[in-house]
């Protein structure tokens, strides 16, 4: 089948210049079926800019005052007032007014506000509010609020938000937020957050209902929750803080002195809130001190009851042992301590408590068989394994005195 090139030549001019979108009519109110432009302001008829169009038709770029149902350019798209459902532009859709439907660009997309789906190479940008979807190679940012999911390659910005927010560095809403945050870098909402935070850095809100889990810290003057990270920081909360170091400014914290079976000198530090907290410690044996039998360590614990009256705990300590220099052989003494703490003055405490001892050393190790195999003062078990290990366990004790 052969096509006519000069039927099709005929069959375009008919419809330019035939249809009712092209009409000459200057009555602004009247809806045309479409309109053609080869730029702003320059189209194929007189057609005033101020009209409305179901369809538009750009062959570079294109200026109208509203389309009500797609628009097509090339480079650019613009309209005075409101999108329909569809624009689909190689640069960029600029719309002073709302989008009611899908905007595609290959730079950027810009709305008064945006009721519908964005998707742009680099930048979707709504003035006022915004819902349902934007997608961005580099980033979104909506000035009003955001209903719906947005996802950028970079960053997301919205006034408040209600849904989800996925960027591959910062998510951030100026507000309030509800639903979720996903980030690979950070989150921010600076007014209330209801739902999940989840980054691989940091997260912050001004107050967090829910969860907040990042791979570095968490900050937020108030949780309501959990809190998952290496660190986190808050001012109160109504939860859990879970992680390496977690300080709540109005939650649990204890200076602690005791002695125990091995060292007789003992310092460790207790912060986070009574249902878990974490413990840094260290201890000294100053027999030798040239080469005196020194340790540190980590551990976290849980506390019922009354600091102040009668309290008690559990925790689970593991301390890495040396004796003079810093041994790197395997030299680990793990606890497990269950004590009771009796108030005996303001913000002061006497403990005492019984501990669980595994030992685990490296027979290899030149100071085993000089001080540190003499550690225990009794055995429930020694073992040594074929790999040079040696297991020791042992019932023990602790008394210290605390100070919060």
């Amino acid at each position: 089948m052969k096509i006519n090139i000069k039927s099709v030549q005929v069959f375009i001019v008919f419809i330019l210049f035939t249809s009712k979108g092209f009409s000459q009519s200057n009555n602004a109110d009247t809806v045309r079926s479409f309109q053609v432009s080869f730029l702003p302001f320059i189209g194929f008829n007189s057609m005033p800019v101020n009209s409305t169009v179901n369809v538009s038709l750009n062959i570079l770029g294109g200026y109208i005052k509203e389309v009500r149902v797609v628009e097509i350019g090339s480079l650019i798209n613009i309209e005075g007032k409101n999108a329909g459902k569809c624009q689909l532009a190689g640069v960029g859709n600029l719309v002073g007014g709302s989008s009611t439907g899908l905007q595609c660009a290959g730079v950027i997309n810009i709305a008064g506000a945006q009721n519908g789906m964005q998707a742009s190479g680099v930048l979707n940008v709504v003035a006022g509010d915004a819902g349902k979807c934007q997608l961005a190679g580099v980033g979104n940012v909506v000035g009003g609020s955001f209903k719906g999911f947005q996802g950028a390659g970079v960053i997301n910005i919205s006034k408040t938000l209600e849904g989800l927010q996925v960027a591959g560095v910062l998510s951030e809403v100026l507000s309030d937020a509800k639903s979720c945050q996903l980030a690979g870098v950070g989150n921010i909402v600076g007014g209330s957050f209801e739902g999940l935070q989840a980054s691989g850095v940091f997260n912050y809100a001004k107050n967090v209902t829910g969860a907040q889990i990042s791979g570095v810290i968490n900050v937020t003057p108030f949780f309501k929750g959990a809190q998952l990270s290496v660190i986190n920081i808050s001012d109160s909360c109504q939860g859990i803080p879970i992680g390496v170091l977690s300080f709540v400014a109005k939650g649990y914290h204890q200076f602690e002195f005791s002695a125990d079976e091995v060292f007789n000198t003992n310092v460790a530090f207790r912060t986070g809130v009574k249902r878990f907290y974490n413990i840094v410690m260290a201890g000294i044996r100053p027999g030798n001190f040239d080469h005196p039998l020194w340790t540190f360590g980590y551990g976290a614990g849980t506390m019922f009851g009354n600091p102040d009256r009668l309290s008690y705990n559990i925790d689970l300590t593991s301390q890495h042992v040396s004796k003079g220099d810093f041994s790197s052989f395997e030299s680990q003494l793990c606890k497990l301590y269950f004590g009771v703490s009796k108030g005996i003055g303001s913000k002061t405490s006497i403990s005492i408590g019984l501990t669980y001892n595994l030992f685990v050393t490296d027979t290899h190790d030149k100071n085993y068989k000089d001080e540190v195999s003499k550690i225990a003062p009794y055995t429930l078990t020694n073992d040594t394994y074929g790999n040079g290990i040696n297991l020791k366990s042992w019932i023990g004790g602790k008394v210290g005195i605390r100070f919060w």
